[in-house]
């Protein structure tokens, strides 16, 4: 990407100022509609501090004290999510979210302490990132995964679960794999009277369409997924304690393979509660090939090696299977992508996320690679735009201030050198990243900086 150097000075200008007196324009810009998939234009967006102030038909004025950004040629649309990560600890990798064009995140788990200063921090302006819901600790069941969730093991326990999320002030509950049923239901109906959303696996004593009826707005990964498309009815999930398990196991394997079937009807019931699905291609791409040689990419060098180190043994389990297991696996990942393209197929909302900092993951890199894997599905460009952009946004129940380029929102945008509706990989041609309305340079941010993990 090349800038001039006026352009250059310009960002500089603007990284300057304070928040508060920020006036940019961003001149003959194509305006992307994500929500209708049309494009207008050029025109000029104006940001004043953190929100679009007003979008007009392009002139050569400069009102006073407004720094104008040439974008003529680009294209203008909402700032990406990533559906579904974790910090890693009180890494939170903010700057190599802002170089890919993902101005928010749901981060799934983090502990409190860890994550929501900094959340708060963004939220108030004092802090560069990304927008932050976080869920906190997760909800597991008796002997969790990790000795640190929150252990829900009896109904009677819900109340004081549920207050302790919110004594944590979670944005969103996250359940896990071994709740025992009546337990998860009592938590799905605490957490209606307190208004608060769950969301996560779909633990191994419900099936989908039970969480989907109780009122759990996403499921994650491929929890409980599957299952609906099978030829027969399985309520019980084929999922062990932990999904990786799962993968590993011959059995799950074989009867996905024997008894799949249509997905026609699979999704009513998703359809019909809105429950929105995440389903992390990516990570299940990841461990669908566990020979892959990730390890010789110039960009995972620039992690903490912390992370690498707790990655190889992990995955390690993947490389040991049999032979014939590989072939298993590539077979289940191809079927797990038809789900996703038969779940889109029926009005199933979608949501793009991608778990980092599960094994060979990128934070901000790798969602442009889920976005990749969906165009391979035959999904529209533009409506994988939409799942991006504005559905975040629709979930969250923030449209008011998010999810599109309107004037009164916040400018939480990216610049783009071309047109992603011609093709998905133009989203990852970002001239600009603009985060409550400060234009950032992404040439600037150098990942190799071990600063750049705060």
């Amino acid at each position: 990407m090349q800038h001039t150097t006026r352009t250059l000075l310009i960002l500089l200008c603007i990284a300057a100022m304070p928040a508060f007196a920020q006036q940019t324009i961003l001149r003959k810009v194509q305006v992307i509609d994500n929500v209708q998939g049309t494009i207008s234009g050029p025109a000029d967006v104006y940001i004043s501090g953190a929100e679009i102030e007003k979008i007009t038909q392009p002139t050569n004025d400069t009102p006073a004290g407004y720094t104008v950004v040439d974008c003529s040629g680009k294209y203008v649309l909402p700032g990406f999510w990533d559906m579904h990560v974790h910090s890693w600890w009180d890494k939170h990798f903010l700057d190599w979210y802002l170089k890919f064009g993902v101005t928010g995140i749901r981060n799934m788990f983090t502990p409190p302490a860890m994550l929501f200063p900094v959340r708060d921090s963004i939220r108030a302006g004092l802090k560069n990132g990304p927008l932050i819901y976080g869920a906190g600790m997760i909800v597991d069941g008796p002997d969790p995964a990790f000795s640190i969730y929150y252990s829900l093991t009896d109904v009677s326990e819900v109340d004081s679960i549920v207050q302790r999320c919110l004594d944590d002030k979670v944005d969103f509950i996250k359940v896990y794999d071994a709740i025992p049923k009546e337990a998860y239901l009592g938590l799905m109906q605490k957490a209606r009277e307190v208004q608060i959303p769950v969301c996560g696996h779909v633990p191994v004593a419900v099936s989908a369409n039970e969480a989907a009826a109780a009122g759990q707005r996403s499921i994650e990964h491929m929890f409980g997924i599957p299952e609906l498309c099978l030829s027969h009815a399985i309520e019980d999930s084929l999922y062990f304690d932990h999904w990786f398990k799962s993968l590993l196991n011959p059995g799950y394997q074989q009867a996905l393979r024997e008894h799949a079937g249509t997905c026609d009807a699979a999704f009513e019931v998703l359809q019909k509660h809105n429950t929105y699905w995440c389903p992390t291609l990516v990570i299940h791409d990841v461990v669908s090939h566990p020979l892959s040689n990730h390890a010789s990419d110039t960009a995972f060098s620039w992690l903490p090696s912390d992370i690498v180190d707790y990655w190889k043994p992990y995955m390690e389990q993947f490389r040991q299977l049999p032979e014939p297991t590989y072939a298993d696996l590539e077979q289940n990942f191809e079927y797990y992508k038809q789900i996703v393209k038969a779940a889109y197929a029926a009005g199933v909302p979608l949501l793009i996320g991608t778990d980092f900092p599960n094994p060979w993951l990128l934070p901000g890199m790798s969602l442009h690679d889920e976005m990749g894997l969906f165009a391979t599905l035959g999904i529209p460009n533009k409506d994988i735009i939409r799942m991006a952009t504005y559905h975040p946004a629709e979930y969250f129940g923030i449209t008011a201030q998010y999810g599109s380029v309107k004037a009164q929102k916040i400018a939480n945008l990216v610049v783009l050198e071309a047109n992603p509706f011609e093709d998905i990989r133009n989203t990852r041609k970002i001239a600009y990243t603009i985060v409550q309305g400060k234009v950032l340079d992404p040439d600037t941010i150098d990942l190799a900086d071990p600063n750049h993990h705060r």
